[in-house]
């Protein structure tokens, strides 16, 4: 039986516009969010004028969120592209330095992690898998997400589903789970319900 796996996957890429504009700088990627089209920097350092024009020359959407940090949009590098192509559900992502780059990663088997390794080898990214446990579904707690309400979930979210231009149709996230359209529905009708319920008990006891 094929069960879900966590990864930790450290690779290599030079072509992010975000590390390739700051690099030299003293600044600090706090955490990465891979899209499909796009990616998203949370950067926890100040930055001057100079080179916040700068990256906006390069294309990049940089905004102030508080507390000293700042919030960098921009076209996503290869390895961010190559992930969101995949079955991969990408969770996030930790920069190590101007390219390397640890992501954390939901995949659907061992099997598909080792053929999704070997192509990352392939493609030059150098490939290291820093952590790796099975994902097993706790079935006492009713409220707890299955893996496979927790991998529509976040494929929605992924691709745009909840954005109010929608970017994706249920169709779509059918096809690419390769289950019919009522399945994924239902599953995105349980997963929200148990976030809901879960949001509204802790709301309750403020």
């Amino acid at each position: 039986m094929k069960r879900a796996v966590f990864t930790k996957i450290y690779v290599k890429r030079s072509d992010c516009i975000v590390f390739s504009t700051i690099k030299g700088f003293d600044i600090h990627i706090d955490r990465i969010y891979p899209k499909e089209e796009y990616t998203d920097h949370i950067i926890n350092s100040s930055i001057s004028n100079s080179l916040k024009s700068k990256l906006s020359k390069n294309g990049v959407k940089v905004i102030n969120v508080g507390d000293g940090k700042i919030w960098a949009r921009a076209k996503s590098c290869s390895s961010c592209s190559y992930f969101n192509k995949t079955q991969a559900l990408v969770l996030g992502a930790n920069a190590i330095s101007s390219n390397e780059i640890v992501y954390s990663l939901i995949v659907p088997s061992r099997q598909y992690l080792k053929d999704m390794l070997k192509e990352l080898n392939d493609l030059g990214f150098k490939p290291i898998v820093h952590e790796i446990h099975d994902i097993y579904e706790n079935k006492k707690n009713r409220r707890d997400l299955s893996i496979r309400q927790l991998q529509v979930l976040l494929l929605a979210y992924r691709k745009g589903y909840f954005d109010v231009d929608r970017k994706v149709t249920l169709t779509e996230i059918a096809k690419i789970l390769d289950i019919a359209p009522s399945s994924a529905e239902e599953l995105l009708r349980r997963a929200l319900l148990k976030v809901i319920d879960e949001f509204i008990k802790n709301f309750e006891k403020i």
